[in-house]
């Protein structure tokens, strides 16, 4: 692997979102087929989500004795973005293997086939925010919301999402195992990370496996600006961090095997 490697594998993720077109109508044709004949279409999703984040709250109010008014929009967000993170890096890890006729008989950039998960999962996050944006008016905290921050924690978000995707989908086209693995991983971090539950329910000499939990920041830097908080500095510097990291990770590794790629699937 050289410099010149390196250069190829950037070109790939940039003429990938090039290719934008090429994306949105793979993805249209697939959420078309996904809910054809379906009256509500996506916003099924949208309605089943709705009722999981009332039930949750419910419960979970009565479970740990909490303010409704604190955990039901804490909850609305986390469950949104978590939608949104464990579909993409569940559905990433098939993202070659599943295209295997494209790949094989289309001259396309291999990165378009992870960027089509990630639009559609864009577009069925969309739908569901529209939860949140009912949530945030019932509860009045809409009007404390700061737009550019939103725009800040959501684009570190979806930068470290991507990252992962790509790392996973390479992974997963060599190692097929590797998907049951990265699903009961998943599993595992929904229960560990402050997602149906608030941080401030685990004393502070508890607090480790929160602190030490990359998923953590990378949830809370999205989720503070969206419940009209201020952005905490060591979830952005963290995020950032991670994104910088992550992404130079995935140059490399993709400088070195994405002419696999169509050997593999």
């Amino acid at each position: 692997m050289n410099a010149q490697d390196v250069k190829h594998a950037a070109r790939l993720f940039a003429r990938g979102l090039s290719r934008f077109q090429v994306v949105n109508m793979f993805t249209t044709r697939e959420l078309r087929q996904r809910y054809r004949r379906s009256t509500l279409g996506p916003f099924w999703v949208t309605v089943s989500m709705a009722v999981w984040i009332g039930t949750l709250a419910f419960v979970l109010g009565r479970v740990f004795d909490a303010d409704t008014n604190k955990l039901l929009p804490f909850i609305s967000v986390s469950i949104i973005l978590w939608t949104f993170l464990a579909t993409s890096l569940n559905e990433a890890c098939m993202a070659y293997a599943s295209n295997e006729d494209y790949i094989k008989t289309i001259n396309l950039p291999i990165t378009i086939y992870v960027y089509r998960v990630a639009w559609a999962n864009a577009i069925i996050a969309a739908h569901n925010f529209i939860v949140y944006i009912a949530v945030a008016i019932l509860f009045s905290f809409i009007w404390n919301v700061r737009f550019l921050d939103v725009i800040l924690g959501l684009s570190l978000f979806v930068l470290n999402c991507l990252w992962m995707m790509f790392i996973l989908a390479l992974l997963c086209v060599r190692f097929r195992d590797t998907q049951s693995v990265v699903a009961s991983v998943l599993q595992v971090m929904f229960y560990l990370t402050p997602i149906i539950w608030m941080p401030s329910y685990v004393t502070v000499h508890k607090r480790l496996f929160i602190d030490f939990n990359p998923l953590y920041y990378l949830f809370e830097v999205a989720r503070a600006p969206l419940l009209g908080q201020p952005l905490s500095s060591t979830a952005v510097i963290v995020t950032i961090i991670a994104a910088m990291l992550g992404w130079t990770l995935t140059l490399l590794l993709y400088a070195r095997w994405a002419k696999r790629i169509p050997f593999w699937v």
